[in-house]
C-alpha cells in the first residue's frame, strides 16, 4: 500500500521545509524523493541561484535566499566553518574548552534583513508536512515565528545544543517544551558529544553531550491536539512518514485512529498490521 503511493494520492504530495539548508537530504528520504516538494532556505542568494538550477529527484524544489527568524536585521557571525556561521555569537569562554573550538572562531560579520518564517510568501499557500531546522542555536525561536506552519507539520527535527554553544541559545529543553506544547511529541534523538580541550579528551571513554538532532512527531491521537483539516491524503502522509522513520507502532496506531475516521478502508487497515506493508 505505501509504497505505491502517488503524488495525486498525497494530494500533490509531501510539503518539506528545509531551514538552514546545507548538502543533502538524510538517505532516509530517497525511497520517497521523488513525492516530496521541498522548499529551502539559505542566506546565500547566489548559491540559491547555482541550486535552482540544478536538476532534482524531488517532485519539485525551489531554494530560497532568506535568513529566517524574527524578521528584524541582525549580525551574522561568520566562523572558521561555515556550518557554524550563526546569528548569535559564539560562546568562545564555554567553547574554548572544547577540542573543536577552532570551528566557532569568527572571521567577519555582516549585517542581514531575516524573514519570519509565517511571513514568507513562497510558503504561505503551502500545508506543510515536514519541517527541519538547523539554525545554530536559534529553532525554538524559529519556529516560535513559524506558528502556522508547526501546527500543520506532521514531522519536525531539528538540532539543538544541551548548553549554550552560542550567547543565548535556544537548548534542546526549550525546544522540547515549545514543541510538547504544541501537540508533538519526541520520537527519536540522536547525541552527539566533544571532547575536551586537554589530553584526555580524545581518549576519555565517555565524553560531554553538547547537541544532538532530534525528530517530533504531532500526536495526532492524542484528545487535547486539534489538528485541523485532517482529510485522507494528511492521513496518509503521516502513514508514509512513519515508514520513512522506522515508528512502524506509531504508524499502525495512527492507521486504527483513521480507519476510524473513515479515512482508510478496511482492507488498507488490515494490510497495516503486516509489517512488509511498511516497506518502502
Amino acid at each position: 500500500m505505501l509504497s505505491n503511493l502517488t503524488v495525486a494520492d498525497l494530494d500533490g504530495g509531501i510539503n518539506f521545509v528545509d531551514i538552514g539548508c546545507s548538502g543533502d537530504l538524510d538517505k532516509k528520504w530517497e525511497p520517497v524523493s521523488g513525492l516530496i516538494n521541498y522548499v529551502g532556505f539559505d542566506p546565500n542568494e547566489e548559491e540559491c541561484r547555482r541550486l535552482n538550477a540544478e536538476p532534482s529527484s524531488f517532485n519539485s524544489r525551489l531554494f530560497v535566499p532568506f535568513a529566517v527568524h524574527d524578521g528584524k536585521e541582525h549580525s551574522l557571525y561568520k566562523t572558521h566553518s561555515i556550518y557554524c556561521y550563526s546569528l548569535l555569537e559564539p560562546n568562545m569562554p564555554w567553547l574554548d574548552r572544547f577540542a573543536y573550538n577552532n570551528l566557532f572562531q569568527v572571521e567577519g560579520t555582516e549585517q542581514v534583513q531575516t524573514h519570519r518564517l509565517d511571513d514568507v510568501d513562497a510558503i504561505k499557500p503551502i500545508n506543510v508536512d515536514v519541517i527541519k531546522v538547523d539554525s545554530q542555536g536559534l529553532d525554538k525561536r524559529i519556529l516560535e515565528n513559524g506558528q502556522r506552519l508547526v501546527d500543520q507539520a506532521l514531522y519536525i527535527e531539528a538540532e539543538p545544543g544541551f548548553t549554550e554553544n552560542y550567547v543565548g541559545e535556544d537548548t534542546f529543553t526549550d525546544v522540547d517544551v515549545f514543541l510538547r506544547n504544541r501537540g508533538l511529541r519526541l520520537f527519536d534523538l540522536e547525541l552527539f558529544r566533544s571532547a575536551r580541550n586537554n589530553p584526555l579528551g580524545k581518549v576519555s571513554p565517555k565524553q560531554q553531550l553538547m547537541w544532538c538532532q532530534g525528530v517530533w512527531l504531532h500526536d495526532l491521537v492524542a484528545p487535547s491536539v486539534v489538528f485541523q483539516p485532517l482529510t485522507r491524503a494528511k492521513a496518509l502522509k503521516a502513514l508514509l512518514i512513519c515508514a520513512i522513520g522506522d515508528f512502524l507502532d506509531y504508524g499502525y496506531e495512527l492507521a486504527a485512529f483513521f480507519h476510524g475516521k473513515g479515512l482508510i478502508d478496511d482492507n488498507e487497515f488490515k494490510s497495516l498490521s503486516e509489517k512488509k506493508t511498511w516497506e518502502l
